[in-house]
């Protein structure tokens, strides 16, 4: 005997399966910001400490490279590169905190809708 089909949930399949789409990628947009904050917060924190290669403190007068897997750099070319990360740490910490302000209610609204789909499935009643 074949068994009916059941009936579409409120609102279509479709958007069911939109919210269920939606859910993975507002988790990893809430992922990503965080993400962002932490690298932001991190070239603030090391924006003022000594550049150091192999552990030891680099001369900014000495004629040493510091060899790493980025390739030979010598001192004018971490202190550029420490410059560009603390010109843009303001700018990863606001859109990082921006993707995660917007990412946590839009998961709550997403999985919340899928919750409700759900129990619409087990119990028939479909609630606002």
């Amino acid at each position: 005997m074949i068994m009916p089909r059941p009936p579409a949930p409120p609102g279509g399949r479709p958007r069911a399966i939109a919210a269920l789409l939606l859910s993975a990628f507002f988790f990893l947009l809430i992922g990503c910001g965080a993400t962002m904050v932490f690298i932001g917060a991190h070239d603030l924190y090391v924006a003022d400490r000594p550049i150091k290669c192999g552990g030891e403190v680099m001369n900014p007068d000495g004629p040493y490279t510091c060899f790493t897997g980025h390739g030979p750099r010598n001192y004018s070319d971490l202190v550029r590169e420490r410059r560009a990360g603390q010109d843009r740490a303001p700018y990863m910490l606001a859109f990082g905190a921006l993707a995660v302000v917007i990412g946590v209610p839009a998961l709550r609204r997403a999985l919340r809708y899928v919750g409700r789909v759900q129990r619409w499935t087990t119990s028939g009643e479909w609630t606002e």
